[in-house]
């Protein structure tokens, strides 16, 4: 049984790249969080969100709206790689 504590963020990221992506990059490193979940990271084909450290799993939208300028929506799930390698995941 593994009796460990894990913490855990959330973040409406509004887009993961764009003119502030290194700002975006130092602040999930400084929350240090084992655990994030990324909201509205509008990638496209589910694009890897690629940080040091952390496993992404992605899921953005197949398509733009008809009446957006852009992709929106998209989520993303790290998780820290040593946590992942504790545990069995299919």
């Amino acid at each position: 049984m593994i009796n460990n504590v894990y913490t855990f963020a959330s973040w409406n990221i509004n887009g993961w790249g764009g003119t502030n992506h290194a700002s975006k990059v130092t602040i999930v490193e400084r929350l240090g969080a084992d655990m994030l979940l990324l909201v509205e990271t509008w990638g496209k084909d589910n694009r890897a969100i690629e940080l040091p450290g952390y496993v992404a799993f992605v899921n953005n939208r197949a398509f733009i709206h008809r009446s957006g300028f852009r992709n929106s929506g998209g989520v993303a799930i790290l998780v820290k790689q040593n946590i992942l390698e504790q545990f069995s995941i299919t």
